[in-house]
């Protein structure tokens, strides 16, 4: 496979970034990350990838945050993050820009601070539904504060570049110290090739967190954008319906000085069509890690059986895979 020559130049240039943008201006977060990913537990494949974001300091309520990815299974450098960020008043903010839309729970992570090393198989399959990515948007939020017992909230709108536009609502509240509720709506207009497709997807979820725990259910409903689409073409104008659910638990222990360890497991469950209930995917995911900061040994194994449209009764676990990553955080 080829490799990028910018991921392998990658810490050199954060090195770098980091000497010339010491300033108290700025600052500087970045990551390196080597990974290798054994697909059906028999073919191997190695990546590797680094982020490096830049956050200025705030000037008359407004701060600047830039990002960019290198990953070589994509031989190339890609945007993350082109932000402006206002302050306004109290804990209220509005951002603008090419980001992420934050749908779901797991949006609120990134990668050093999820513990798993890729998002789960619910979050894959909304990148697929165009659900999940990035765009050019507009998002005034607050954000949920457990101790203070106050309500975050946040309204999104965006475009991509494949011409679908989304509206993206959502609220968080704590229900003490610990469990907080949250509710996602995202209505989506999709560019296709006979118009325009209105679809939509929602996701409630409870959560709870202690500092050393953390525990999420998440339920996902919504249209297949694809399957809809398809349909359209042959005539048939029935919307596909699917829905999905994912627990997630895990727990970390703290060792001597900046060691400590964790374990998670995680399962989800996905129809793809409401109306064939037999087609769907259930996931098992076991994860293990050690950090020795600013370093971080995972290791993940995902057991994935789906059955097709064509045969319900056949569950295939090919997309099952395990996989290791060694990430070096700035």
């Amino acid at each position: 496979m080829r490799h990028s020559w910018l991921v392998y130049l990658a810490p050199g240039i954060v090195f770098l970034g980091t000497d010339a943008l010491a300033k108290p201006d700025f600052k500087l977060d970045a990551y390196v990350a080597s990974e290798m990913e054994v697909e059906s537990f028999k073919n191997g494949e190695s990546s590797h990838e680094g982020k490096v974001e830049i956050k200025s300091k705030r000037k008359n309520g407004v701060r600047a945050e830039f990002g960019v990815r290198f990953r070589s299974q994509e031989n190339d450098v890609l945007i993350r993050e082109a932000l402006v960020n206002k302050k306004l008043s109290g804990d209220r903010r509005l951002e603008f820009g090419y980001g992420k839309k934050r749908f779901g729970l797991e949006y609120g992570y990134g990668k050093t601070s999820r513990s798993t090393i890729d998002r789960s198989i619910l979050y894959r399959r909304l990148e697929v539904f165009t659900y999940a990515g990035r765009e050019s948007m507009i998002r005034y939020y607050k954000k949920m504060d457990s101790e203070a017992g106050t309500t975050g909230y946040s309204l999104e709108a965006g475009h991509s570049e494949a011409q679908n536009t989304s509206t993206i609502g959502s609220v968080q509240t704590p229900l003490n110290n610990y469990w907080s509720f949250g509710y996602w709506l995202q209505l989506q207009s999709d560019h296709i090739d006979d118009g325009q497709q209105f679809v939509w997807a929602t996701m409630p979820t409870l959560a709870f967190e202690d500092g050393q725990h953390l525990f999420q259910w998440e339920i996902l409903a919504g249209i297949d954008p694809e399957e809809t689409e398809l349909r359209k073409t042959v005539g048939d104008n029935d919307r596909v319906l699917f829905a999905g659910t994912k627990l997630h638990f895990e727990q970390k222990r703290p060792l001597e000085d900046d060691e400590w360890w964790q374990w998670i497991v995680q399962s989800a469950f996905i129809y793809h069509d409401l109306d064939l209930m037999g087609f769907n995917t259930v996931s098992l995911l076991a994860g293990i890690n050690y950090g020795f900061d600013p370093i971080r040994l995972a290791f993940n194994v995902e057991g994935i059986g789906s059955t097709t449209r064509i045969d319900v009764n056949d569950r295939n676990f090919t997309e099952s895979r395990a996989k290791i990553e060694l990430l070096y955080e700035f």
